[in-house]
Parts: structure tokens; C-alpha cells; sequence
């Protein structure tokens, strides 16, 4: 029998990090992120699409992702309306995946899903899991991860995005209400493997 697990957390709580933890235990992933990223970089259609709706972030006949960043995470009209293009490209590839896992008895089919308790798609899951990281840690972790794509961009800016992604989220105080599990990422891999132990332990024993 596949486990369908989900996992979600504010930005830079460590999602990636976590979701790789869990292929000790023979799961496959569906990252949400690099089926968005694919989009952008390989679906013609989509990107014609995005196109027509967001004229004001073309550059030189292309996205302009910084463009995107900084001018529809910020202003909630524009991204509700990226929001209601993207997500139910991603929900099919998700229901995609989580069948294919069915068919192959994949032991655990992991939905890496950043906005799974902000879409309900916590719903598809037999445990959804909020990771919850220290606030500094997810700064530094947004900092780094940013500036490694681009180093031009200033500190400041990057502080002003996170503040303004984090805006448009759930609370962690939200999200737990609606998780069946939490891991905390505020430690190393053996740490975090344990929790992950506990949480498979504690639904087996549920259901026996």
C-alpha cells in the first residue's frame, strides 16, 4: 500500500531538506517548486500564457523571473490571478504522480507542496506534515539560496521579499491546526530522520 505524505512549511523552513530525509524510506517525490520551475523553462504554452497575462514582466521576449518577484508577490490581485494559472497545472501532475506511485506500490508517495495547507491539497494526504524552522535560520537559509542565483541582489531587498512572501502565508500557528504532524528543523539529518520515524510508527500503529 502507497502512504501518501505531504509536507509543507513556510519559505525556507527546510522543505528540500526534509523531503530528501524521507528517501531512507523509499519514498518518491513530487516537488511542487521544480514542476513550477519546469513550467517556466519548458512548457511553450505556459509561457505564452504568462505572457499575455503579465506583459509588464517581459524582458527581451522572455520572463523575466526578478520580474515576476517583484512585481506579483507583492501586489495580491496579480497573484491570486498566477496562482489560479499555476495551480491546477500543478494539482494534475500531482494526482499524476500520486496514481503512478499506486500502480508501481511506491512505499510512500511524498507531495513536497509549499502551499499544500494554503490550497486544502492537505486533503490528498494520509499524514500532512508542517515543518516548522526557527525564523532567523529561514532568513539566512532565503539570503543564501537567492544570492547564490543571483549575487547582485542586496541583503535588504532579499529581507523585503521574505517579509513580503511570508505576508501572502499561512502562520505556522495556522497551518498546525490542519497538520496531522509536525518536525521541527532547527537540527542536523539524524535528528530529523528520528521525527520522521515517530510520525510512520505513530500512523502504522493507527492503522493496523
Amino acid at each position: 500500500m502507497t502512504i501518501i505524505i505531504g509536507i509543507s512549511g513556510g519559505v525556507a523552513s527546510g522543505k528540500n531538506f526534509v523531503s530528501d530525509c524521507f528517501l531512507e524510506f523509499g519514498a518518491k517525490i513530487f516537488d511542487a517548486d521544480a514542476q513550477v520551475a519546469k513550467l517556466f523553462s519548458d512548457d511553450q504554452n505556459f509561457q505564452e500564457i504568462i505572457k499575455k497575462t503579465f506583459p509588464f514582466c517581459i524582458s527581451n521576449n522572455k520572463i523575466d523571473k526578478d520580474l515576476i518577484a517583484k512585481k506579483v508577490f507583492n501586489n495580491k490581485s496579480n497573484l491570486v490571478l498566477l496562482e489560479e494559472i499555476i495551480h491546477p497545472i500543478i494539482n494534475k501532475k500531482m494526482d499524476e504522480f500520486i496514481e503512478n506511485c499506486k500502480s508501481n506500490n511506491i512505499e510512500i508517495a511524498l507531495l513536497n507542496v509549499p502551499l499544500l495547507f494554503d490550497k486544502k491539497s492537505y486533503k490528498k494526504c494520509d499524514i500532512a506534515i508542517l515543518i516548522i524552522s526557527n525564523i532567523n535560520f529561514r532568513k539566512e537559509r532565503f539570503i543564501k539560496r537567492q544570492q547564490d542565483k543571483n549575487s547582485k541582489i542586496s541583503e535588504s531587498i532579499l529581507l523585503e521579499r521574505f517579509d513580503e512572501i511570508i505576508s501572502n502565508q499561512k502562520s505556522d500557528q495556522e497551518k498546525e491546526k490542519l497538520a496531522d504532524a509536525v518536525i521541527y528543523n532547527n537540527s542536523d539529518q539524524e535528528n530529523i530522520i528520528s521525527q520522521i520515524k515517530l510520525i510512520l510508527k505513530k500512523y502504522e500503529d493507527n492503522n493496523c
